[in-house]
């Protein structure tokens, strides 16, 4: 039986064309508030990757030095450290991203109530 080669429209090239704009559009909300938020995520996105690095390498010193156990005894302390170490990295994780979405939020409601402000404190043009 011979190879042939299979001739079908490649199904990213049958997608209908997007116009550029920006990665991130969330309806009602302002451009610079669209663009610090996609910042914030990125950040928090980034984080969270060095985070996952971290641990992976943790686990294998932690998966280390379990092979190198000779007692269950320390086995069982070894995996005991290992879960105390888990749960302490993922609450210091959960903690980070916590403050990273309230200060967004804080500063986005700084930023609409600036800009409330300066909209009544503009002198007004309505014939008075």
């Amino acid at each position: 039986m011979t190879s042939a080669t299979i001739s079908r429209p490649c199904v990213i090239s049958s997608l209908p064309a997007t116009k550029p704009g920006p990665a991130l559009q969330v309806s009602g909300v302002l451009p610079e508030e669209q663009e610090h938020l996609a910042a914030n995520i990125k950040k928090a996105s980034m984080e969270w990757a060095s985070q996952v690095a971290q641990t992976k390498q943790l686990d294998l010193a932690f998966a280390t030095r379990l092979a190198s156990c000779t007692r269950p005894s320390d086995a069982v302390a070894l995996c005991s450290e290992w879960m105390n170490h888990r749960v302490d990295s993922a609450v210091a994780m959960q903690h980070r991203l916590l403050e990273m979405w309230l200060d967004a939020v804080t500063a986005s409601t700084v930023r609409k109530i600036a800009a409330r402000l300066d909209g009544e404190t503009a002198p007004r043009n309505d014939g008075e």
